[in-house]
């Protein structure tokens, strides 16, 4: 086996971990090339070390995320080959670790770069994803009560599998409807004080993947 391949074996070994909530596990993957990473720089494998190791930490609100999550980016911005996919989900998970962190001004830059990074290369279930992601930090920042209605919408759509794209359509209906619902201060402030249901989302998601189909 050579160096890349093993480096590649404990990154992917790693990241099953992490996405497994085995963080611990991932960090001893990690820790067993550490030594041999240096050997592989420039490439992939040393890039993803780098940002599994910056997720792992993260899994566990380690304050050492930060910096494991620049240096990720760095080294990705270094690649002899560009890795757009990486870049984006290292955009992607420090956002959110940042969102944690209550960091949520900084959060919405790394969520902005990573929704540019999958529009420019037309990954759309991307887009969608990070877009929601967005407009909960918008919600959160604004101390916004819809934020319970995104979290509705989010629990409706569970319970069949629907994509981003049809969360993020239902979520803009859904808006849509509220601002033609009524023109006068009364009902605008009707409509900010109320949430939408799970049922009211389900019937929504219904309704766009009837559409669809």
């Amino acid at each position: 086996m050579t160096t890349d391949e093993k480096v590649r074996r404990a990154v992917d070994l790693a990241r099953r971990e992490v996405n497994r909530g085995q963080s611990a596990l991932a960090l001893s993957h990690l820790k067993g090339v550490q030594f041999d990473v240096e050997d592989v720089q420039g490439t992939q494998p040393w890039a993803d070390y780098q940002l599994t190791s910056a997720e792992a930490l993260a899994a566990t609100n380690d304050r050492a995320a930060k910096s494991e999550f620049e240096e990720a980016l760095a080294r990705i911005s270094n690649l002899h080959e560009p890795d757009a996919a990486m870049q984006m989900r290292a955009h992607e998970h420090f956002g959110a670790y940042l969102v944690g962190k209550q960091r949520r001004s900084l959060a919405r830059q790394h969520y902005a770069a990573a929704k540019q990074l999958a529009v420019e290369r037309s990954w759309h279930e991307d887009t969608a994803r990070i877009q929601l992601l967005i407009i909960a930090v918008d919600l959160e920042s604004d101390d916004d009560n819809q934020i319970g209605s995104l979290q509705n919408l989010r629990s409706a759509a569970k319970e069949r599998g629907y994509t981003a794209q049809e969360l993020l359509s239902a979520w803009m209906l859904y808006c849509g409807a509220r601002e033609d619902d009524g023109q006068d201060i009364l009902a605008a402030r009707k409509r900010n004080d109320s949430m939408a249901s799970v049922e009211y989302f389900r019937s929504l998601l219904r309704s766009i993947r009837n559409v669809d189909e």
